[in-house]
């Protein structure tokens, strides 16, 4: 039963990191370099969402838990580190609002790292083409 609500969560994440790649394009526009991590952010918690959703594993050996909880750990890092640059340059509105920003990381981490959810991704071993013997 957890496992949509982990889905759901990855999906804030992605949400959030488009948000904050969209600040950083509204800055400049044009594709820069320093667009890259927001949308392979985004998209790592995209796929996290839909394989924790499905139930699948990223292969034979991620579980798609595994996949959502990666894509949680760099925002929450990154989110955490901002809110104390915020509050050390005295902006309380802005570290505020970037630990506010935190829910989502750390719901679907705190989420994806539950046992039933991992079950429903697990990675399952791979079975042999041959029949039985």
């Amino acid at each position: 039963m957890q496992a949509p609500f982990a889905a759901v969560f990855g999906l804030l994440v992605a949400a959030e990191n488009a948000y904050l790649g969209w600040l950083l394009w509204d800055a400049d526009p044009g594709w820069g370099w320093y667009l890259v991590l927001p949308v392979v952010l985004a998209g790592a918690a995209v796929a996290g969402a839909v394989l924790v959703h499905r139930g699948r594993a990223l292969g034979s050996r991620v579980s798609g838990s595994a996949v959502l909880a990666a894509a949680c750990v760099l925002p929450m890092v990154g989110l955490i580190g901002l809110a104390l640059f915020f509050a050390a340059l005295g902006g309380g509105q802005a570290a505020w609002w970037a630990l506010l920003l935190v829910v989502g990381p750390v719901g679907g981490l705190v989420l994806a790292l539950q046992r039933p959810v991992r079950q429903w991704s697990a990675a399952r071993p791979a079975r042999s083409g041959g029949r039985g013997r």
